[in-house]
């Protein structure tokens, strides 16, 4: 599935990628991700090949 994919089928259902906002959303993801849980987060690189994310709503990381 690609991330525009997984964009649409949230929207379609009322939802949105998921947009980390604090440490405590942080770390119960991290926690998830232990148990083999997969997540697309709406993010994307600024340009391919650069270290910097946005948020899909424009916001840093």
């Amino acid at each position: 599935m690609t991330f525009n994919d997984a964009k649409d089928i949230c929207f379609k259902r009322g939802g949105s990628l998921l947009e980390i906002s604090d440490e405590i959303e942080n770390n119960y993801i991290t926690r998830r991700l232990l148990f083999d849980e997969r997540y697309w987060i709406g993010a994307k690189r600024i340009m391919h090949y650069s270290s910097i994310f946005l948020y899909t709503n424009g916001k840093n990381m």
